[in-house]
């Protein structure tokens, strides 16, 4: 219990910082992409209010980041179309990497477009009315966008180194956090196992004690009810006992592969008889010829706890289906019967330890300890085991 409490404390922290930390590289990247676009269109802006030519008193226009080497550090160059599409100017000075007949073509491609502003590979342009003709201005973004990219790859690595370095954090800190109640749990758990031991030797004398009043006076009312009551108070010993060591984690377990059907098939055979007398119809249906790997005497426990709660809580004249089927790599074993007044809340708090309904808890005989030690065995054997009301019935489903 303890592990899975670290873990679910890692997962979840690891999960909230993971995004936190995805979102703020998500916003610094679209900030410095949105960056990168509006840098490109003030400067479009710009040369096409000066007819596809760079400024000459563009220090005293008030953008920011210009210097007296701007214009020979943008590569832009622009065309100037007539409405039936052919050339009336353009200037290429400020680039190497376009030749007329490119700069032409790249200029027709954008017109055709039909958006004022837009993208035309690495090159960024923007379309400016001038009397019957388009004036087309590209500005060659490449630098700044392969600068963008870097940044991204760089986030994006330093953003996973981070989270290594977090994870180990965490994990360590997750140890630490829960040390406290890692050894609070392990002195519950001692408490139990050895009051259990205790209690056994007291109620052994009592159970004795009884036997021998019974020998000198004969049996009475009395001497029925203190024996009855030392068998229960021995069988919740046993059971917390059990259910003590099946949450060990270094409990000694005989997991070997055996014949899961024919278990099923004998366990379930003690209950046919049970079932009948109480007035409920149990069906059997076992899948032949499955095998798992586990610990026979625990999984029989298990099919006893499903099948007496089953048949317990079911209705008079109710029914009560016993399934053990194969699906996929799991070994599926589900026990539904005919169900009164339960709801969805009292089913989320099933396996509960000592979870007794209302109702059951005045009419019904048990102590509410049964279902979480079926829980227990089927987390030891890495299974799972879940419970659902609809339609009137109540189904377990273990996953092995």
């Amino acid at each position: 219990m303890i592990k899975k409490l670290n873990r679910r404390f890692v997962a979840i922290t690891m999960a909230a910082i993971t995004a936190l930390l995805i979102i703020i590289m998500g916003v610094v990247n679209v900030a410095n992409y949105v960056s990168v676009i509006g840098d490109a269109d003030n400067m479009l802006t710009m040369i096409s209010r000066s007819d596809g030519r760079f400024p000459k008193d563009f220090l005293h226009m008030g953008k920011r980041d210009m210097t007296p080497e701007t214009p020979f550090e943008t590569r832009f160059f622009s065309v100037t179309l007539a409405s039936d599409g052919t050339v009336e100017a353009s200037d290429l000075g400020f680039i190497a990497a376009v030749d007329e007949e490119e700069a032409v073509s790249l200029a027709a491609s954008a017109v055709q477009k039909g958006a004022e502003k837009g993208w035309l590979g690495s090159y960024r342009y923007l379309i400016t009315a001038k009397g019957g003709s388009s004036l087309v201005v590209f500005v060659d973004t490449s630098r700044d966008m392969q600068q963008a990219g870097s940044f991204l790859i760089i986030s994006a690595v330093t953003t996973v180194v981070a989270l290594g370095v977090m994870f180990l954090v965490v994990s360590l800190a997750a140890g630490r956090a829960t040390k406290p109640i890692a050894e609070s749990y392990e002195k519950q758990r001692r408490f139990i196992t050895d009051a259990g031991h205790e209690l056994k030797t007291p109620i052994a004398i009592i159970n004795a004690d009884t036997e021998v009043i019974e020998l000198d006076g004969g049996e009475t009312e009395w001497t029925r009810d203190i024996k009855a009551q030392t068998k229960r108070l021995s069988d919740l010993t046993a059971d917390l006992i059990f259910l003590s060591r099946m949450e060990e984690t270094d409990r000694s377990m005989n997991f070997i592969p055996f014949p899961f059907s024919d278990m099923v098939v004998d366990a379930a055979q003690s209950f046919v008889a049970l079932a009948k007398t109480q007035n409920r119809a149990l069906t059997v249906d076992v899948e032949p010829m499955l095998e798992v790997t586990g610990d026979e005497k625990a999984l029989r426990q298990l099919v006893g706890i499903l099948l007496d709660n089953a048949i317990k809580y079911s209705p008079e004249g109710g029914n009560i289906e016993l399934k053990a089927y194969k699906s996929g790599k799991n070994v599926v074993l589900s026990v539904t019967n005919d169900a009164e007044n339960v709801t969805q809340d009292s089913v989320k708090h099933m396996f509960d330890r000592f979870y007794r309904g209302d109702e059951s808890r005045e009419k019904k005989p048990g102590y509410g300890i049964g279902l979480s030690i079926a829980k227990a065995v089927a987390e030891a054997h890495k299974g799972k085991i879940s419970a659902e009301y609809s339609g009137g019935k109540v189904k377990m489903t273990v996953t092995i």
